[in-house]
């Protein structure tokens, strides 16, 4: 679609990959924001659905909108939610209306696709878009938990644990991942996919296992914030409750042990009880969780509903 003689707007294929890197990476100065991260992201995601419009100005890619889609469990049901994400127009083309032609573009190819709603994490400048423009309606945000470290894990007091760079083959052929209602699915290939797959070594996988038997894995990401070092709880993955206090406690553990001054934990159901049995903090505005559904009914009860999210599905830690 054309909006001028030298402004083109079109869903965006493999080959402009490289030049929506590149357009990340100037824009924002993200270094990590490659070729390769764009493919794996969009077009390995094992859900198989994303949408990715551009803005092109003069052959050059000046604006991009998209979602990555994924399928969630909802009160009982499986639906197909798309995320937006890294919507970003360069200064050439701003002030000309195409950040919102451009969303409107991802949200009805979404809706062609079979997507039943909309759920995304806006900052201070896109909110007010989001909620006047593109009408969604602000949902239940996620509390997040510091746990703070302990000198006493210094000596232990957690089961064994190992950083490993893949998981265990055997494990996913043993056991299924422990689900959850109003939460994201997730499958063996979505973990490997998500922690595996592009540069393993992001992300610190825990493998604890006790007795010869593996509970399952601890995935961790270090961030400062203000200076400060934590260890964010990308995910936990288990096939059984029991198993969750005690790889919380290996979480703790190794950020103790890596002078962190703590673990931050996204509200998840099967998370926040254990949370609660150590030396905390809780967050209650941090994250700022927007919803969409396809009538103003449906929109009105995803804003009720309590989800249950981890870090690691967000595209931003």
């Amino acid at each position: 679609m054309k909006t001028s003689e030298n402004i083109n707007l079109r869903f965006a294929n493999t080959k402009d990959f490289k030049n929506i890197a590149s357009l990340r990476a100037g824009e924002r100065e993200d270094a990590s924001s490659t070729e390769d991260y764009i493919s794996h992201w969009y077009e390995c995601n094992p859900n198989g659905s994303y949408s990715l419009a551009i803005c092109s100005l003069n052959e050059e890619v000046a604006g991009v909108a998209s979602t990555n889609n994924f399928k969630f469990k909802i009160a009982g049901k499986q639906k197909l939610v798309a995320m937006p994400q890294k919507v970003l127009t360069s200064n050439k083309v701003r002030g000309r209306g195409v950040f919102g032609q451009l969303y409107r573009m991802t949200e009805a190819d979404n809706l062609e696709k079979g997507v039943d709603c909309f759920l995304t994490f806006t900052n201070s400048m896109s909110t007010p878009i989001f909620l006047e423009k593109f009408n969604y309606i602000k949902g239940q945000s996620p509390e997040i938990y510091l746990l703070f470290s302990n000198p006493i894990r210094m000596c232990g007091f957690s089961k064994p644990y190992k950083s490993v760079l893949k998981f265990n083959e055997n494990y996913w052929n043993e056991h299924q991942p422990l689900q959850s209602d109003n939460a994201m699915l997730k499958t063996p290939e979505y973990y490997k996919w998500r922690y595996q797959s592009y540069k393993k070594e992001l992300y610190i996988k825990l493998e604890v296992k006790y007795l010869n038997k593996l509970l399952g894995y601890t995935v961790l990401k270090k961030i400062h914030k203000k200076g400060l070092p934590f260890h964010v709880v990308s995910d936990i993955i288990t096939h059984t409750p029991e198993n969750i206090k005690d790889l919380i406690c290996v979480a703790l553990t190794y950020a103790t042990r890596r002078l962190s001054l703590g673990i931050m934990i996204c509200h998840h159901e099967l998370f926040t009880e254990v949370a609660y049995e150590f030396l905390k903090i809780k967050f209650t505005d941090r994250l700022n969780l927007l919803v969409k559904g396809k009538t103003e009914e449906d929109t009105k009860t995803l804003s009720e509903i309590k989800f249950n999210f981890s870090f690691g599905d967000f595209d931003f830690i």
